[in-house]
């Protein structure tokens, strides 16, 4: 039987078998295993470190709002010195969707990369067009995250009254990392890194699903405020990408379009029903 392929340095991704086969597992020091699946068991519940994901290959799965956890299930691996497994039945779809997602955000990579990059390392994976589709919306929150973590750090220079410990941040290009041009800051004073927002930097896209909490304006950012070092955060930000808006806090992102979209119809039964009562 085929391997489980290595993705990324102690990240494997692979089939049922895989996940069966304790001594391929033992050889390839594997200790958590990431189970994409709602019909197959934990093989070995008392000998590894499981999480279950129990979803369905098909055109109705939302696993965009297992991404948050699914990472952390494998920095935890990693950071631990074990080496992870990621399957489903055939490592195909589910699982290799959740291991793309991954590489996105560890590697600040566009979908389009990531997924030529895990390609090339297991030549069967298709996500399914529904999961494709998640990718995409993920693709835009991750990208909404970083212009966020930008804006913030760009406010901080314009409004900051000038200092010793002011940071000034200014951009990077081509970092080797492969994010685009221009999308992480360097800090002159702090090692190369600009600090994203406290909290920021663990916040976990927001599932497609989720409402918005309050309405908001049609300006890109809006109440700044400072922090006790005397940085600007902003409390909000709005970015479009690639036909979705998305709404950005120190703490999660949310993909309002989809919000706004679910309520059209409804807004044009309502014009609807008005007119005709009128006309009546």
């Amino acid at each position: 039987m085929e391997a489980p392929a290595l993705i990324l340095d102690q990240l494997y991704l692979g089939t049922e078998w895989n996940a069966s086969h304790e001594q391929g597992l033992f050889e390839r020091e594997i200790g958590f295993i990431l189970n994409v699946t709602a019909e197959i068991d934990n093989f070995f519940p008392t000998t590894f470190q499981y999480m279950n994901i129990p979803v369905s290959d098909n055109e109705e799965t939302d696993l965009l709002r297992y991404f948050g956890d699914s990472y952390k299930f494998i920095a935890k691996a990693l950071s631990e010195g074990s080496s992870v497994l990621v399957h489903c039945k055939m490592g195909i779809s589910r699982s290799a969707t959740i291991v793309i997602a991954y590489v996105m955000k560890q590697k600040h990579w566009d979908l389009s990369r990531a997924l030529k990059y895990v390609t090339e390392r297991r030549s069967c994976v298709k996500p399914n067009p529904n999961f494709m589709r998640q990718l995409e919306i993920y693709e835009g929150m991750l990208t909404a995250k970083r212009s966020f973590t930008r804006e913030t750090c760009l406010k901080s220079e314009v409004t900051s009254e000038p200092s010793d410990s002011v940071n000034i941040p200014v951009p990077v290009d081509n970092v080797d990392s492969g994010t685009p041009e221009n999308s992480l800051l360097r800090d002159t004073r702090k090692n190369g890194t600009c600090t994203p927002p406290s909290g920021f930097e663990n916040a976990d896209a927001t599932p497609l699903e989720h409402s918005v909490s309050e309405s908001l304006p049609d300006s890109e950012t809006q109440n700044p405020t400072r922090t006790p070092e005397n940085k600007v955060v902003l409390k909000s930000a709005r970015h479009p990408f690639n036909g979705h808006m998305f709404s950005v806090s120190p703490n999660q992102v949310i993909n309002i379009s989809s919000v706004t979209d679910n309520l059209r119809p409804r807004v044009r039964h309502l014009v609807s029903e008005f007119e005709s009562h009128n006309n009546g």
